[in-house]
C-alpha cells in the first residue's frame, strides 16, 4: 500500500502524490524529507509563527526541545511505530510504542504519561 502526500510549495499549486518513500524518484523522496521546513516556511508565511517552530523541530530527537513540540514529536512518533499504513515497517502495539518513547529519554515524563491517559480514554475496547 502506499501513503499520499500532499506538498504545499510556496507559490504553485498543492500536489498530491502517492508514493512509497523508497521507491520514489528522488525528487519526490527530497520533498518528504524536507516536509517539515516546508511547512514551516508555510505557517511562518500564514503568521503562525508560534506553529513554525514546533512543524519546524517535531524531527529532531534530543531533550532540550520546548514542551510543545515534545508533545506534537511525542504524538507523532507514536502514531509511526502504531500506524498500519506504514508499508516499510509492521507496526508494534501501543504498549510496546510507549515503552519506545520512555526508553528514548528525551521526552519529559509528563509528556508520555499524558499519550498513555489520552490513548486509554480514545481507545475502543472489544467487549468479549
Amino acid at each position: 500500500m502506499r501513503r499520499r502526500h500532499t506538498i504545499l510549495k510556496q507559490g504553485q499549486k498543492p500536489c498530491f502524490f502517492t508514493v512509497n518513500f523508497f521507491e520514489g524518484s528522488a525528487e519526490e523522496q527530497e520533498i518528504l524529507k524536507n516536509h517539515s521546513k516546508w511547512g514551516a516556511e508555510l505557517l511562518r508565511i500564514l503568521g503562525l509563527n508560534e506553529f513554525s517552530v514546533i512543524a519546524l523541530l517535531h524531527h529532531q530527537d534530543t531533550s532540550d526541545l520546548p514542551l510543545s513540540v515534545q508533545i506534537v514529536t511525542v504524538a507523532d512518533k507514536f502514531e509511526a511505530m502504531t500506524s498500519l499504513w506504514r508499508q516499510y515497517k509492521k507496526p508494534v502495539f501501543h504498549k510496546e510504542a510507549i515503552d519506545e518513547l520512555w526508553n528514548m529519554g528525551i521526552f519529559k515524563p509528563t509528556v508520555i504519561e499524558a499519550l498513555t491517559v489520552a490513548r486509554a480514554e480514545f481507545s475502543i475496547e472489544k467487549k468479549v
